[in-house]
């Protein structure tokens, strides 16, 4: 198997808004080996995180990016949600197609902006 890769993924999520964050196009296949986000202390579960495979970069500044979403193919809610504490999900996703894009998208129903900071792993699948 190839290596391993580290995607970095943070902003700020408006009171009462939406946030999508992207990679760069990944240009190589590759599997999905975890996904992780932190909420911070005061998010009270009012701060919705998904993240999706996309074949279009483009990052809408409203709604919802197209592409599969990572947590829908393992759970009825395609979406992490917390206060003060972390979720993960060790997954296999693979995604064979190259030239595609790892989106965060997120959506805040506080009446206050809060910090979205997550973390995908991918592993490089050799031909």
């Amino acid at each position: 198997m190839g290596s391993l890769v580290g995607l970095t993924f943070s902003g700020t999520v408006a009171a009462n808004g939406e946030l999508t964050l992207a990679s760069r196009k990944l240009d190589f296949a590759y599997r999905i080996i975890k996904v992780r986000v932190t909420f911070p202390p005061g998010s009270g579960r009012l701060v919705a995180v998904c993240f999706i495979i996309s074949n279009d970069p483009t990052v809408p500044s409203a709604g919802k990016p197209s592409g599969q979403s990572v947590l829908g193919q393992y759970s009825v809610k395609d979406y992490f949600v917390g206060d003060g504490e972390w979720k993960e999900l060790d997954c296999g996703v693979d995604v064979s197609r190259r030239g595609s894009w790892l989106k965060v998208y997120a959506v805040n129903s506080d009446s206050v902006s809060h910090a979205v900071d997550a973390q995908v792993v991918v592993q490089i699948l050799e031909d």
